[in-house]
């Protein structure tokens, strides 16, 4: 939706065949999924915390990860909804806007 805006609107100010460029749309959607961890993030950690999704430390490893017990283990749900939001939120609104199917 946004590289048809870019591409329409290229034929008014040269700057936006930038938009053209695969490496820039790649840079974005990164920039996006990182903005998107640092709101979500904090917010996925108290919620797991809440719930006490936590680690278990055995006793016969080192002393010092006894204070890892309670950590939440779910950073991996973090990183995967932050890398497909951008991606989800790209193909629902278009759909919904301009009635593409």
């Amino acid at each position: 939706m946004l590289l048809i805006l870019a591409r329409w609107l290229e034929q008014y100010v040269h700057a936006f065949n930038v938009f053209n460029y695969i490496t820039l749309r790649a840079v974005l959607a990164t920039l996006t999924a990182l903005v998107i961890s640092f709101v979500v993030g904090p917010k996925l950690i108290r919620k797991l915390t809440e719930y006490k999704v936590g680690q278990t430390v055995r006793d016969d490893g080192p002393q010092t990860h006894l204070i890892k017990t309670g950590t939440p283990t779910m950073g991996g749900a973090l990183i995967w909804w932050q890398s497909r939001l951008p991606r989800y939120c790209g193909l629902i609104f278009p759909t919904v806007t301009c009635g593409w199917y």
